[in-house]
């Protein structure tokens, strides 16, 4: 027989298809180890193998009695080849196991059963043909199962390809599923040729099976290689980024020219390939210059410019070395930040203009704090200085307490103007200290009940005998709050009742402390009630325009309530009355509790905290030196004339200049500076002092200011004034601030 016969040539293609499909699944095993679609494609290869190499040997037996051998290489190959093909289908489309585990325990079982019948000597004839060694066979049992398993395999093949294309909406998966549709033809054409046919018309097999095989096998790889399908690689990772990551790639060799790019680079640069080749990142990109103001703020990594574009960018740079560690290339990824830049540009010149506005702001609230306040310092302190003298005429004295009452009410007035200002730019701080609770509920129900003396409205308070004694936090906002309220419900109640009730949420982990103030007043309408805690709104001013008041009352102590983690809520009848109720989350050292007597003692307007502000005891001290400091006159006059009852030796300078001399010429022990001054003020003149040196770096200096907004009293502090006395001057607030500062001689001549 010829080397070269038509049989030798059939077998060398068969078993040169078997290699290649092994070839195929060993390379996928080896570039996805770890992937489970890669090792069911190898077995799958592998089985395509056993099928061609098992067919072709087979071809050159002649010999019935050994060809029997390589026929089942190649009948174990087919069966596997099936079984591997349908669950490798079956795990892309993440197909039902609880389907897929019965099917393969099936077909298996039938496949078996098949096998063996159809391997059996006396199930086939062989026959010497041109193209080899091949056999015929009747249909038997073994045939029929092997037919049956057959069209189970396509059945579930096709049923695998509608779950899919149904449970799909991925493009990349419905363009696999109409690929793959294909597959199940191909192997059917396979199988009329080598297996149907020949049984029908009993002629010896051609091998078409094993053809249909091997296509089937490479469209199998080829489609799940193009798409993806076995996960990440070097290979198609590699091509993934040079044909679609949506940013300009450059390779750039060791002398830092371009060698490579992708497809977006010549876009984005607007050049042609060739004129790219060669450049260096020097000749695509300029460094970015920004604002110094907006550098500042933004901090951020170093960015660049395509000039021709007007492009702003970033670049993500990655080296790549050789075996010796030696870098041989540079990848630069380029990541445009065109638009990111302008917007964050744009907001970082918004925050200097919002800044900008907060100090103009800032500046202004302090400005008009000082300008207003140091008349109303002048006013009211004159009053004070004139209500403490010996005046003999009554009528006087009622004349200059009504100057001093409206003064202070003109102070309220601004207090809640600076409020409502700090509210809104956000620089309102409040608090953390103890203090008495009690002590709030006695100071404004003694002011209110004051201001009902010559009222027939009577004030009710009823307190929870189960409230703190103490809690934590801003004794002077809470009382703002409470007493916002309370004189609310004195301004608009002309008969009847003011109930005020004290009570809190009975938890000392989070205690919340409740104020309700109930008022037989005038009402609120209805459709009002919605608008009184907006600033500057006062309703049914047809009605009310006798009353007093800027409308910013409530909406201060709704905005305080709220930055201490509560709320005031408001219920109103027109015509009836009011309900207020204000809740504030305060913190707990110790959970001690008033007690019944305490409550019973507020109750009736007994509780004795602290004396009255008429009350204010004062310490003489003629020992005490005493310099103040201030350009104006007036004030400096307010200022010795509230120092008067404390027998103390007072000098007055108005200026910095002459205070420097001032303290170098006597040992003060306070020096009360005023803190807007021309010329000099009073830091600087503070500044001046310390820079003495010795004794003058520990001298007491109060700042005498009327600037009250809270960025000034840092300012003071960080400047080294150790205390201050907002102006109008509190007699109150004078004397702990001496109590405070003021040693007696004995310890006083014991400092060095």
């Amino acid at each position: 027989m010829p080397i070269y016969s038509l049989s030798s040539l059939l077998a060398l293609l068969l078993v040169s298809m078997g290699t290649t499909a092994a070839f195929i699944g060993i390379q996928t095993l080896k570039r996805n180890p770890r992937s489970t679609s890669g090792l069911i494609m190898f077995l799958s290869c592998i089985c395509v193998f056993l099928w061609d190499f098992g067919y072709a040997w087979m071809s050159q037996c002649y010999n019935e009695a050994f060809a029997i051998i390589p026929r089942a290489i190649g009948l174990f190959g087919i069966f596997s080849y099936l079984i591997f093909m349908l669950n490798y289908v079956a795990f892309l489309s993440d197909f039902p196991k609880r389907i897929m585990i019965p099917f393969n325990v099936a077909y298996c079982s039938i496949s078996l059963i098949a096998f063996i019948g159809i391997s059996q000597s006396d199930a086939i004839h062989f026959k010497t043909t041109v193209l080899g060694y091949w056999y015929y066979s009747h249909m038997n049992t073994g045939r029929m199962l092997q037919l049956i398993a057959m069209m189970m395999a396509n059945v579930i093949y096709y049923v695998i390809m509608i779950y899919w294309k149904k449970k799909t909406k991925l493009r990349r998966e419905l363009s696999i599923i109409s690929r793959f549709s294909w597959l199940g033809i191909i192997l059917l054409i396979g199988y009329t040729f080598d297996t149907i046919l020949p049984i029908l018309f009993e002629r010896v097999m051609f091998p078409a099976s094993c053809f249909s095989a091997f296509f089937t096998s490479i469209l199998l790889y080829s489609i799940s290689q193009k798409y993806n399908v076995f996960g990440a690689s070097s290979a198609n990772v590699s091509s993934f980024v040079f044909r679609d990551v949506k940013v300009p790639v450059l390779v750039f060799d060791i002398a830092g020219r371009l060698v490579l790019f992708n497809d977006r680079a010549p876009k984005y640069f607007e050049k042609n390939h060739d004129s790219l080749t060669g450049l260096t990142i020097e000749d695509l990109l300029k460094p970015y210059e920004q604002a110094d103001s907006i550098k500042e703020q933004l901090s951020q990594e170093a960015l660049f410019i395509n000039e021709k574009t007007g492009n702003i960018c970033k670049l993500n740079n990655t080296v790549v070395n050789d075996k010796f560690g030696d870098v041989i290339y540079t990848i630069t990824f380029i990541q445009d930040t065109t638009e990111e830049q302008k917007a964050y540009e744009q907001m970082a010149e918004s925050r200097l203009a919002a800044d900008a506005a907060n100090m103009a702001k800032t500046n202004f609230l302090a400005n008009m704090s000082h300008e207003i306040r140091t008349p109303m310092n002048a006013i009211i302190g004159m009053s004070d200085i004139v209500l403490q003298s010996d005046l003999e005429d009554e009528e006087t004295r009622s004349h200059v307490d009504d100057i001093r009452s409206a003064g202070l009410s003109l102070l309220d007035i601004i207090n809640d103007i600076l409020d409502i200002s700090k509210i809104e730019a956000g620089k309102y701080d409040i608090a953390h200290e103890e203090y008495e609770l009690p002590s709030i509920i006695h100071d404004v129900s003694n002011i209110v009940n004051v201001k009902l003396l010559e009222s027939p409205v009577k004030l009710v308070t009823t307190v929870d005998p189960t409230i703190p004694m103490y809690v934590v936090g801003d004794i002077v906002r809470v009382r703002q709050i409470v007493m916002n309220l309370l004189s609310n419900a004195v301004k608009f109640t002309n008969v009847g009742s003011i109930r005020f009730i004290i009570g809190w949420n009975n938890n000392p982990i989070e205690p919340e402390l409740s104020f309700t103030v109930k008022d037989t007043g005038i009402g609120i309408k209805k459709e009002n009630l919605d608008s009184i805690f907006e600033a500057f709104n006062r309703v049914d001013t047809r009605r009310n325009r006798n009353i007093q008041g800027t409308g910013l009352g409530l909406a201060i102590s709704k905005h305080l309530a709220e930055l201490m983690g509560g709320n005031i809520v408001a219920e109103s009848l027109y015509g009836v009355g009011s309900t207020f109720t204000a809740t504030v989350k305060q913190g707990m050292k110790e959970y001690s509790p008033i007690g019944e007597e305490i409550a019973k003692a507020l109750e009736d307007n007994r509780y004795i905290m602290r004396i009255s502000e008429r009350e204010v005891e004062v310490k003489k001290r003629p020992w005490a030196k005493i310099l103040l400091v201030d350009d104006n006159r007036v004030n400096l006059a307010v200022a010795k004339g509230l120092l008067k009852p404390y027998e103390m030796q007072v000098d007055a300078v108005l200026s910095g200049a002459e205070a420097l001399e001032k303290v170098k010429e006597k040992d003060y022990d306070i020096v009360f500076m005023d803190h807007m001054m021309p010329d000099m003020d009073g830091i600087d003149t503070t500044r001046a002092i310390r820079a003495l040196g010795g004794k003058y770096e520990n001298l007491t200096i109060i700042a005498l200011t009327a600037n009250a907004i809270d960025a000034a009293r840092e300012l003071f502090a960080r400047e080294g004034l150790q205390d201050f006395i907002a102006k109008p001057i509190d007699k109150r607030q004078l004397n702990a601030i001496l109590d405070k500062w003021l040693t007696s001689p004995e310890v006083y001549n014991q400092v060095p």
